[in-house]
């Protein structure tokens, strides 16, 4: 335990790393080295506050904001996790307003506070001296229904003071706000496809019959994260979408990259349960952290949508195991994961595989091809099931021309439409450089087909 309280793990921290190789035309697990193993937890008795159901974490600089949803108050705390504050309200027309179970807050630049205060059905928005600057109540809209509650539960301001916000039962996408706290409307709305009974009846139906019908509505999100280039990426409830992450210009577009080497699919597990994600951050080279509330694991891609790892699980009764997580965040090097339900806070560090790992991929994405292979080769040596590690070396190698060497990358990595590019690419080089043997060889073959026949004929005559 260190001076600040916080219970540093030693031996007990679990991780259980793994990732999904393609064999035989099917996907398997296959272990992997540890990605991220916990550091220390951060639980009541270290903070020296009552720490209830925690739902969100956020940061700016050094000061970390904890939304305490189960005791109705936002937790300040430095780097350390030592307590700078604790806000349980604001005041306004000179009386103590209090937070109502809030599920989430964002810190802008100017030091803006953005709480969404989800049973007083409200956005309070509070000064760097907490005091209170703004309140957005229930907006009014033509396309809301009459009887809308508004309930924000997370919330993010771009630098253009736009204001985000995912809202319980909200389907058609995430509210849309301008820095007055007017209401613009939707954007990024998840299109579901329509039963297809659904689709009969209501060809067959009359107007006013089908209007009748309950509409089928979309998938709600569940969490938003803003990245460094002020685009959103996103996370939604759902065990039949396909696209449950999603990557949202301003514009509220889908421009998440799904072109992994080996055919990795950016929709969680794989094998057995479908995913459904509840929280998610990225960092600024776009490596995204994804977790699933089902087996409560974190799925790690790269901005390409590769599979990087999947960690964590559901509660042993160990340090790095969840009953519910609810938020994450990167600070600094380490990943930050808050279980509401155990209501504990854990930092991870990455170890010096996945270390390796993020070298690789930012040399390759910065053009530094040969330093990347160095990097790749040591991921492979530690962990030869890693088949992305085989398709960078490949890539890079047919780059440099090498096109047989990547071929055999490319064979390990079991990646089929970049083994047959390298082939090729490989077997035209191979005619060229050989075509003059290969006319020459022709030229003998038709040479002697012609003696060999001239030969017959002298032979018959005679």
């Amino acid at each position: 335990e260190g001076e600040d309280g916080r219970r540093f793990v030693v031996s007990n921290g679990v991780s259980d790393s793994y990732t999904y190789s393609k064999v035989n035309g099917s996907r398997k697990v296959v272990a992997s080295p540890n990605t991220y193993l916990p550091e220390f937890v951060v639980d009541s008795a270290s903070l020296g506050v009552e720490l209830v159901n925690p739902s969100h974490i956020t940061a700016k600089d050094d000061t970390l904001y904890i939304v305490n949803t189960g005791k109705n108050n936002i937790i300040i705390t430095d780097q350390n996790f030592k307590v700078i504050k604790v806000l349980d309200g604001f005041m306004l027309n000179g009386e103590m307003q209090t937070f109502s179970a809030p599920q989430g807050c964002f810190i802008t630049n100017n030091g803006l506070l953005y709480i969404a205060d989800t049973e007083n059905q409200r956005i309070v928005v509070l000064s760097q001296d907490f005091e209170l600057v703004q309140i957005i109540n229930t907006p009014k809209s033509d396309v809301l229904a009459k009887d809308f509650v508004f309930k924000p539960q997370k919330i993010v301001v771009d630098t253009s003071d736009r204001i985000f916000v995912v809202a319980d039962g909200v389907y058609e996408g995430i509210m849309q706000f301008y820095g007055d706290g007017s209401f613009i409307g939707f954007v990024g709305s998840i299109p579901v496809t329509a039963n297809p009974v659904e689709i009969i009846w209501k060809k067959l139906l009359t107007k006013e019959q089908t209007s009748k019908m309950q509409q089928f509505v979309p998938v709600s999100y569940t969490n938003i994260f803003l990245d460094s280039e002020e685009f959103m990426y996103t996370v939604s409830l759902s065990t039949t979408l396909a696209n449950p992450i999603r990557r949202l210009n301003p514009g509220g577009a889908d421009v998440l990259i799904r072109n992994a080497l080996v055919g990795t699919t950016v929709a969680g597990d794989q094998i057995g349960k479908t995913s459904q994600f509840v929280a998610i951050c990225a960092d600024e080279n776009n490596i995204y952290y994804a977790a699933d509330s089902v087996r409560n694991r974190i799925f790690v891609y790269d901005e390409d949508g590769n599979l990087l790892s999947v960690f964590g699980g559901s509660f042993q009764g160990r340090v790095g195991t969840y009953k519910h997580i609810s938020s994450l965040l990167l600070f600094g090097d380490n990943l930050i994961v808050v279980d509401s339900q155990a209501s504990i806070i854990t930092s991870l560090y990455p170890t010096e595989y996945m270390e390796t790992i993020k070298a690789g991929l930012n040399t390759y994405r910065t053009g530094k091809y040969e330093e990347s292979h160095k990097y790749w080769t040591q991921v492979y040596a530690l962990n030869s099931n890693f088949d992305l590690a085989y398709s960078k070396i490949g890539m890079i190698e047919i780059r440099n021309k090498n096109y047989e060497k990547a071929m055999e990358y490319f064979l390990l990595a079991n990646d089929q439409e970049n083994y047959s590019t390298a082939y090729t690419k490989y077997r035209t080089i191979w005619y060229t450089e050989n075509l003059s043997y290969i006319i020459t060889a022709i030229l003998v073959v038709v040479v002697a087909i012609v003696v060999i026949n001239v030969w017959r004929k002298k032979r018959v005559k005679k």
